[in-house]
């Protein structure tokens, strides 16, 4: 017999095929700020321009500029600076996880408290994503931040879409398995949906499979957000049953701080601790 997690994830496909499912667009300002950042002819003054119809975007993108990270000898004071200091591809990629904050809005307040919640959790990925990038060879750390945001970006559809359900709604249990389950799926069509770049569209989907590993020897982007996921649980427990989880990711065995015994994990979270906490507040 169907179970009732079963038939709503039959539903929710059903709905989606039919239409019944609206995506959400992506936000305006992220679209015309890509477009802006993918158009080699645009100077960094016509980037600027169109990074300051967001005055808290422009802001925040000099305070990531001005951040360890990035920081130069002397500090950024204006937008066009900030990008010329960070270059456009690192610009584009930081700029869409700052702003796709603005996606993550819903009118109806037990579902906005889930969501930011959602978000929340997306800026601590990411940063941890960006961090965990610097053990991989060939991973840019600004897209393995972005990669890390949206590893949870199908909770947006999947909320939308289950708040028209109020019975649901009152099922704590069943709505939290229900989000398990389908938000990954979800994830997946709303970045196709957006355009993404075709390594970030598989992320919500796999990276939630800590035994996944890629054919090559390389590292991808999933298995860094897989990493990156199991360390936010490490980061907020100090479990060792996750330390333990962790060392036997095979994610993690391919990158050169898996070779590092044990409590490489542990070292690499208090030596970058500030870091990411600049990040998260930075990107939140």
């Amino acid at each position: 017999m169907e179970t009732e997690l079963e038939k709503l994830k039959r539903q929710m496909l059903d709905d989606f095929h039919t239409g019944k499912i609206e995506l959400p667009s992506m936000p305006d300002i992220v679209f015309k700020i890509r477009e802006a950042l993918y158009d080699s002819r645009r100077s960094f003054n016509d980037i600027a321009r169109v990074v300051q119809l967001d005055t808290a975007l422009a802001a925040r993108l000099i305070q990531v500029a001005n951040s360890p990270i990035y920081r130069g000898t002397h500090p950024i004071e204006n937008c066009k600076n900030a990008i010329a200091r960070l270059g456009t591809e690192v610009t584009r990629n930081i700029v869409t996880g700052i702003v796709l904050r603005s996606a993550y809005q819903s009118k109806n307040p037990k579902v906005q408290k889930m969501i930011s919640q959602s978000w929340h959790q997306s800026c601590q990925v990411g940063a941890l994503s960006h961090v965990i990038a610097s053990f991989c060879t060939g991973i840019r750390h600004d897209r393995a931040m972005l990669a890390g945001q949206i590893h949870n970006i199908g909770v947006l559809p999947l909320l939308n879409f289950l708040q028209k359900r109020p019975e649901l709604m009152n099922q704590p249990r069943l709505l939290q398995q229900t989000i398990r389950l389908l938000q990954g799926k979800l994830g997946t069509l709303l970045l196709k949906h957006w355009r993404f770049e075709e390594d970030f569209i598989p992320i919500p989907e796999l990276s939630r499979n800590s035994h996944y590993v890629s054919a090559g020897e390389g590292v991808n982007f999933i298995e860094v957000v897989i990493v990156a996921r199991l360390h936010m649980r490490l980061y907020k427990s100090q479990d060792p049953a996750i330390l333990e989880e962790i060392q036997q990711a095979p994610a993690f065995k391919k990158m050169s701080i898996g070779q590092l015994g044990p409590d490489a994990s542990l070292q690499l979270l208090d030596e970058a601790k500030d870091e990411i906490e600049q990040l998260i507040r930075a990107l939140n």
